[in-house]
């Protein structure tokens, strides 16, 4: 790769970047005679990716753990400041995404950590835990694209959960 397309990687793609550039530091063998400590170095820029990774994983976390609450206790004095706070969570996600993070991140694992955070932040107040889908009903686009609608991401928790109920025949 050329030093231009490099430099493009790293703009559009930094996570992808470090790791294919700790993946070629440790596969050249001379400089380790250089007295270069390879390995550490290879390990250091990896972390940068992965540092990257678990501030998204933290923001859609957070966004995620205020949505939960919101539909949880929809009354509650926070209501308004849990909404501004999701778009304060929404925004760097999508100022610092970049493609490499799509294979990276688990939707399905970020949502069982916001379930567990939101579950202890709710029981703090005596507010119970609705029942909630195992699995993540958010796609990662919802947070990474233009024009989140908080509304819109609440109606369509309030939705996910509502399938969950057995619908009785009346």
């Amino acid at each position: 790769m050329n030093q231009k397309a490099e430099l493009d990687q790293h703009e559009a793609d930094f996570v992808g970047w470090a790791f294919g550039q700790a993946e070629r530091l440790r596969a050249l063998p001379q400089l380790n005679n250089a007295g270069l400590d390879v390995e550490n170095l290879a390990e250091e820029i990896e972390d940068l990716g992965r540092s990257e990774i678990n501030r998204i994983h933290s923001l859609i976390r957070q966004a995620l753990v205020h949505l939960i609450k919101i539909v949880a206790d929809p009354e509650s004095d926070a209501r308004r400041h849990w909404q501004q706070e999701i778009g304060g969570f929404v925004i760097p996600i999508r100022r610092a995404w970049s493609p490499g993070y799509r294979q990276r991140i688990d939707m399905d694992e970020i949502w069982a950590d916001a379930r567990e955070e939101a579950g202890n932040a709710l029981a703090a107040y005596d507010v119970p835990l609705p029942e909630l889908p195992d699995t993540c009903p958010f796609p990662i686009d919802l947070f990474v694209e233009k024009g989140f609608d908080t509304a819109a991401a609440i109606e369509h928790l309030n939705r996910a959960i509502a399938d969950l109920s057995p619908r009785h025949e009346g």
